[in-house]
């Protein structure tokens, strides 16, 4: 039976690197079946508007006649757009919501119904967060691009807090910001190793649907075969992106957790599991039970307020004078 994944924990660089493929490793299968049943929908109608894009892209360039009928492009386009990013806001919140119940809950302790319940529940709130973060964002860039990128890295445990912590929007911004306060290079640092690794291994795929398109447009071969693979390349490409997009939520998660026990110390799941279990209770409410007293440790405990006024030899010892001793 494979251990569950400490989110609470220190990590080192590489250790964060590491961390998000061993617990996509792990998790393949239940998490895999998450995106597939929530975001899968979208990318599949998506990716149809795409096939209507590509075929009517080729035929009008090949007859010189795109540009007059451009709105045949766009059509079809639009549609993959937007389907496509709300896929992408739903993979954000699914996965983010699968790493928050994995912490809260353990390994194998939710199921399907308490996934989606979270993810409508914060679905709105996180498509919200995105409007206000890049609007922030796109006017930071605008100033000279230097506050548009603190910005992006710092907020950027904004979605984990948000579902995790159940705040509220901007209070999950400015805790994320105070959080990566001190961490911020290294947290720059992570994400760019880390988008360089992504972006190697998706641009394989795509790859052979710019040399395919290229080799269409210049030679005039437009054969559906071609178009098949093109298609094909551009689905798993896509496919690949909202993969490689859910990786970075759970880096995110890792590296913000990390932080988290490095200012604050101690194991905290440890502590949550300690305050959480049975015995915890047991033995506080055993601590507080007054055990009966005996008449021999009473005699001889002569500080005790009963001894002290129940036998007259212990007396002796409070009283100033044999005036203030009481009379038996």
């Amino acid at each position: 039976m494979k251990k569950d994944i400490n989110f609470l924990e220190e990590r080192d660089f590489g250790g964060l690197l590491s961390a998000p493929f061993e617990f996509l490793r792990q998790e393949f299968k239940p998490l895999i079946g998450a995106l597939l049943k929530y975001a899968g929908p979208f990318l599949v109608v998506g990716m149809i508007g795409f096939y209507y894009f590509v075929f009517d892209f080729f035929y009008l360039a090949s007859s010189l006649t795109l540009f007059s009928k451009l709105d045949m492009v766009l059509k079809p386009l639009g549609i993959f757009s937007f389907f496509f990013i709300i896929g992408f806001l739903v993979c954000v919140v699914v996965t983010t919501s699968y790493v928050s119940l994995y912490v809260k809950k353990g390994k194998g302790n939710f199921t399907n119904a308490d996934i989606i319940s979270l993810t409508k529940r914060k679905l709105l709130s996180s498509t919200g967060m995105v409007i206000i973060l890049q609007i922030v964002i796109i006017v930071g860039m605008l100033l000279l691009y230097i506050p548009g990128i603190y910005i992006l890295v710092a907020s950027s445990f904004s979605f984990i807090i948000l579902i995790h912590e159940d705040l509220s929007i901007i209070k999950a911004i400015i805790k994320s910001i105070k959080t990566i306060n001190g961490k911020w290079f290294f947290s720059f640092g992570l994400y760019i190793v880390f988008a360089l690794m992504l972006g190697i291994l998706s641009s394989l795929l795509i790859i052979p649907a710019y040399l395919l398109s290229t080799y269409m447009l210049i030679s005039g071969n437009i054969e559906f075969y071609l178009k098949v693979i093109i298609i094909l390349s551009v689905f798993l490409y896509f496919a690949f992106y909202l993969l490689s997009n859910s990786l970075l939520q759970i880096l995110l998660a890792f590296n913000y957790f990390c932080i988290k026990q490095e200012k604050e110390g101690g194991n905290l799941q440890e502590r949550i599991a300690m305050i959480n279990s049975d015995d915890f209770f047991k033995n506080e409410n055993e601590d507080k039970i007054d055990k009966p007293v005996s008449e021999k440790e009473k005699q001889e405990d002569p500080d005790d307020d009963y001894n002290r006024f129940a036998n007259p030899e212990n007396y002796s010892r409070y009283a100033d004078s044999d005036d203030d001793k009481p009379k038996f």
